[in-house]
């Protein structure tokens, strides 16, 4: 977190791929490396986020918020 906060998170089966000073930069190494679209990009940030209704699905939350 303390060498890579604000940067951005290339994110392939679970696992951090590579770390990138710009979105478009990890967007564009991801579909370099992932034709099929299965990655994603997260900005590098010391909270967690707040999903929204996505969150339930992933079992992180709980309706009454725990």
């Amino acid at each position: 977190m303390e060498s890579h906060a604000g940067q951005y998170a290339l994110l392939h089966a679970s696992s951090v791929v590579d770390i990138f000073a710009r979105p478009m930069e990890a967007l564009e190494a991801g579909y370099a490396k992932f034709s099929d679209g299965q990655f994603s990009v997260q900005k590098v940030i010391d909270r967690p986020l707040d999903l929204g209704f996505i969150s339930y699905g992933a079992g992180e939350r709980t309706a009454d918020g725990g």
